[in-house]
């Protein structure tokens, strides 16, 4: 019965298409799972930030500190995920070529060949304009209401289609376009 089973799949029979469809299914149900994960934590990021900077039983906080607390945060995490991609590349290596071989280059050397590379400084400056953005995030939820926020914020969207459709040519599906209008009208 297995290799029944198996033959059939293999020829592409029965159960390779109920397998098929079941990944299918799982895949569309993963990205509406994404897609409602990245709605509510966009939308509760700026419910939360309008929320902490219209409160008035307190004193404000300096945007500038909660920006570089954000980018610390990411800086440790990132940082732990190096280490963690080193420790598991250098156990790899050592079953590979057996203990007691040179460390070539060590942890430092690890930095310099996959993480510090000639691209790094080209990174730096997307970096250092995200972080004057994030900057100017706080400083608009302090003066905007969150809605005229969100929708001036989603504009962004709206006007780098309008861009790539008039500038580069491309064009774009009924769905995308109608994805488009609601972002356009809120």
């Amino acid at each position: 019965s297995r290799t029944n089973n198996y033959l059939r799949a293999s020829e592409g029979g029965p159960a390779c298409d109920r397998r098929k469809m079941s990944m299918m299914s799982s895949l569309c149900s993963m990205k509406f799972a994404s897609l409602l994960c990245l709605l509510l934590q966009n939308a509760s990021l700026v419910m939360l930030m309008r929320y902490s900077r219209s409160r008035h039983d307190r004193p404000m906080f300096l945007a500038s500190t909660a920006v570089a607390t954000d980018e610390m945060s990411k800086f440790v995490l990132s940082s732990a995920m190096i280490v963690l991609a080193y420790l598991t590349a250098s156990r790899a290596k050592d079953e590979e070529e057996g203990e007691g071989k040179g460390e070539n280059g060590g942890f430092f050397g690890f930095l310099r060949e996959h993480v510090i590379t000639r691209y790094s400084l080209f990174m730096a400056v997307p970096a250092l304009l995200y972080t004057v953005q994030k900057n100017l995030l706080y400083v608009a939820l302090t003066n905007l209401d969150a809605c005229v926020y969100q929708v001036t914020y989603n504009a962004k969207l709206l006007t780098t289609a309008v861009f790539s459709y008039l500038i580069l040519g491309r064009t774009f599906s009924y769905s995308q376009q109608a994805g488009l209008g609601l972002l356009m009208v809120g």
